[in-house]
């Protein structure tokens, strides 16, 4: 399992693919499969963790793609002694797939546009909606992300605020939780790491802040289980086509009801009128809380527990994996309807 070298896995705070990486292998091994994870030195793992002091000295420690590239390249020297690589490396994808008859695939935790330099290498979509934007790449499964859902609890009961829980960038749309959040007169609480130096932070969000709309900083651990749980919604305004959502599931996980904008794969995680809702614009936000602060927290949890746990990821993954072991080689896997 190669893991990012950028954060541990799992994270101490924010981390997405480190956070849903780490589950993946707790229960991999859990399962009594033998796992060498490729992580991240900060790592706290069940699995026999490898790591590459290199990787984080300048000038390679100082680049993303340059760190990914050196840590995928190291990792493969230990090619020999497993049956298969699951990478989540995507910034050195192409170096996996020049590695001929290797039975490997990539999780596309994001698109990134060297994959299509490699158009044949294996790899997972993570929803129907980036399914459907990797026309061209050789797509053996779309697994939706699971987690642990043990970290989560449903608080016995709300607390008066909302909750964005996510980065300060465009492309998350805080304002438009903040306008919200004033529309409707309830206090807002900001998770976020620290954005020093981020324009979008100087100049939209930190002249907003104050009063009601409360900026924490970067949380983790048991107090964002305790933000998720006793907030009244998750404001979600994504800007983009966010492949998949994974705060969306911690909140439901927590018994949180969901309200975002109708983008990307977030159809396939919030269940209308259910476990929240989705408008088209950030003016119909507003309506959409009052509706969902109706939705019960079990029925939340429920869909969580059904569809969202690292039990079914794990399945889905562990079948895949066997279908990857017993093919003759690495082209005898276009029998998964890629292409």
């Amino acid at each position: 399992m190669v893991s990012t070298p950028h954060l541990p896995t799992p994270p101490v705070g924010s981390g997405g693919t480190e956070l849903v990486v780490g589950d993946l292998v707790a229960a991999l091994v859990a399962r009594g499969h033998e796992v060498v994870l490729f992580a991240h030195p900060g790592s706290l793992t069940t699995a026999r963790l490898v790591s590459f002091p290199t990787v984080y000295q300048p000038p390679i420690g100082e680049r993303f793609d340059w760190r990914e590239l050196a840590h995928l390249a190291l990792a493969l020297q230990h090619r020999e002694a497993v049956d298969l690589v699951h990478n989540h490396c995507l910034a050195a994808a192409p170096v996996l797939a020049a590695r001929l008859g290797l039975r490997a695939l990539s999780t596309l935790h994001y698109l990134h546009p060297l994959l299509r330099t490699v158009p044949d290498h294996p790899v997972v979509a993570i929803s129907q909606h980036q399914r459907a934007r990797a026309a061209g790449l050789r797509v053996l499964a779309t697994i939706h992300h699971g987690l642990d859902l043990r970290r989560y609890t449903p608080a016995a009961r709300k607390g008066r605020y909302l909750l964005f829980l996510g980065r300060f960038s465009e492309k998350k749309g805080a304002e438009y939780a903040i306008a919200a959040a004033r529309r409707l007169g309830l206090p807002l609480l900001l998770a976020a790491p620290p954005a020093p130096g981020n324009a979008y932070f100087e100049t939209v969000i930190r002249p907003q802040l104050g009063g009601s709309i409360v900026y924490l900083g970067e949380v983790g651990g048991a107090e964002k289980s305790r933000l998720l749980a006793e907030a009244l919604c998750l404001l979600m305004p994504v800007q983009w086509d966010e492949p998949f959502g994974l705060t969306a599931i911690e909140a439901l996980a927590s018994g949180t009801p969901v309200v975002g904008l109708r983008r990307g794969a977030l159809p396939e995680i919030v269940e209308e009128g259910v476990t929240g809702y989705l408008v088209e614009t950030p003016d119909d936000l507003p309506g959409a809380v009052r509706r969902a602060l109706d939705l019960s927290p079990q029925r939340c949890r429920a869909a969580a527990e059904a569809r969202f746990s690292v039990e079914r990821m794990v399945a889905a993954y562990s079948d895949l994996y066997q279908r990857l072991s017993a093919a003759a080689d690495t082209d005898a896997v276009r029998w998964a309807g890629g292409r």
